[in-house]
């Protein structure tokens, strides 16, 4: 759930992405119309593995680092193809080792690191390869490393140096959380024996100031946009919306706030036609907005909610907010069993709290459907009460996550694969005393995708809930019979929501 939260921002900022790619496209038919490609026929040869052509163009001279259109050069080829020999012949000509892409700015250690072609990352460090040059969206070869698998790289890469909790900018992840969402296990061990910590976490984003930020920024893009029309159109343009906002009034408040504008006359919407010095403008201005950590102005977060299509009124003020995660939080939502043992025989904290909901690794596999991993969380000393902030328990959890219907999106489907059982899990958790009585404090968010017992279908309320209520309400007489022999009072009723405020 928390992976799908996190493309969320990136889907909110399609329409910045819609207005570059109209850029991109402008450059590709100008280069259609006659702009000459790069003129790189050793990397052209490299990108094929021909050697022998390689040798041919080095004899006459060609430009061994020379770059194709998006910046590989035969270097990055021979790295991408994981080719050694190929590697040794393009070092031995003085290839530089320090070229990075145009798109993306990879140096050739980069790619090998990914790749996890062992002896080309060990000849290009011993060439002088830079083992912390950074990508552009700022990830490390370590870090891809780290989820490319290659316990050996990782050892030499930091061995040269690599800075082992180096933080990428966009979520602050380190190599050992790409590790521990990809399972990499030997990886884990060699970042933790080389000074790795366990203990850091992700970076935190409150929804409704992202949210904000981000309205913002569509804002300020379209005014510059705006400001490029003719006069005439945009006296035409300011026109047009103040017909539409005389309407809107006159219609009703409530369609004015479900439009968003709350009353407020709409500000001019750009028309176009653009230049792509025109586009590329807007989008910078935008993107400044984007990316300034300072004040707001304006009318702040206004929540947009396609209900039609599944949306969920109030669904951004419930969830607050994302990230916050550690390493082992990334192990325990993805079932990464071997991940998560590595982990702990380092010396994570098993009872980690995550920053935002204050989840631990057990409470995240189990609302996922990670019972097997849950079941080892548990058997190596993991709380079985310590609640979310809704005040769900892995207990409550885990009757849940068996009987959430499974025909609503976006649903976790790990369940159906594992092979320990939701009673099984249960019994563990009471067996390790989980309290049975303990009560839900308020609906958890993603109850809004997975579940119909909440007020928001019209059936019940599970605010202040047992986990024996809810087996009641799915009619698990097994489940009921397993809390009732553990304490469960059958007795203690939900709460009912206060109603908002007239």
């Amino acid at each position: 759930m928390r992976d799908r939260m996190q493309l969320d921002a990136g889907v909110r900022r399609a329409s910045i992405v819609a207005l570059a790619m109209m850029l991109v496209l402008g450059a590709g038919q100008r280069l259609a119309n006659g702009a000459s490609a790069p003129d790189s026929p050793i990397a052209d040869a490299a990108m094929k593995g021909d050697r022998d052509e390689v040798k041919k163009l080095l004899a006459k001279g060609e430009r061994v680092s020379a770059a194709q259109g998006d910046g590989m050069t035969a270097l990055h080829w021979a790295a991408e193809r994981g080719d050694s020999a190929l590697t040794m012949l393009l070092l031995a000509a003085h290839a530089d080792v320090k070229a990075t892409t145009r798109i993306g700015h990879y140096t050739p250690l980069a790619i090998a690191s990914r790749t996890a072609s062992t002896p080309v990352v060990k000849a290009l460090l011993a060439a002088g390869s830079d083992a912390n040059a950074l990508t552009e969206n700022g990830v490390s070869p370590l870090h891809l490393a780290a989820a490319g698998g290659s316990a050996e790289i990782a050892s030499a890469l930091i061995a040269r140096g690599a800075n082992v909790n180096a933080k990428e900018p966009a979520w602050g992840q380190t190599p050992l959380i790409f590790a521990a969402s990809a399972n990499r296990a030997e990886v884990i061990r060699v970042l933790l024996k080389g000074g790795a910590d366990a203990s850091i976490h992700t970076a935190q984003v409150n929804l409704t100031e992202d949210g904000a930020r981000e309205q913002a920024a569509i804002r300020k893009r379209n005014a510059v946009l705006v400001s490029f029309e003719p006069e005439k159109h945009r006296d035409s343009t300011k026109k047009a919306d103040s017909v539409r906002t005389d309407t809107t009034r006159a219609d009703s408040a409530a369609q004015g706030a479900r439009a968003g504008r709350g009353g407020r006359a709409a500000a001019p919407q750009p028309k176009g036609p653009f230049t792509a010095t025109q586009i590329q403008a807007a989008i910078d201005s935008g993107r400044a907005v984007l990316m300034s950590n300072g004040p707001l102005t304006g009318p702040g977060f206004t929540e947009q909610v396609d209900t039609i299509n599944g949306g969920v009124q109030g669904y951004v003020g419930s969830v607050g907010g994302v990230g916050g995660l550690s390493a082992l939080h990334h192990a325990a939502r993805d079932g990464n069993i071997e991940a998560a043992v590595a982990l702990l025989d380092g010396g994570a904290k098993i009872n980690d709290e995550s920053g935002v909901d204050h989840s631990t690794p057990l409470l995240v596999a189990v609302i996922n459907g990670q019972f097997d991993l849950a079941r080892i969380l548990v058997s190596r000393g993991a709380d079985p009460n310590i609640p979310g902030t809704s005040g769900i328990t892995p207990l409550y959890a885990a009757l849940n996550t068996q009987w959430a219907p499974r025909t609503r999106f976006p649903q976790p489907q790990s369940i159906q694969t594992k092979t320990t059982g939701y009673l099984e899990l249960m019994d563990q958790l009471i067996a390790a005393g989980a309290n049975p009585n303990a009560r839900l404090k308020t609906q958890p968010w993603y109850f809004s995708f997975n579940n119909c017992g909440n007020a928001n279908c019209g059936l019940e309320n599970i605010d202040g809930t047992t986990v024996f209520w809810r087996a009641a309400y799915a009619l698990d007489v097994d489940a009921m019979r397993l809390l009732m022999k553990a304490g469960a009072d059958p007795s203690i009723p939900s709460q009912k929501a206060p109603p908002p405020p007239r």
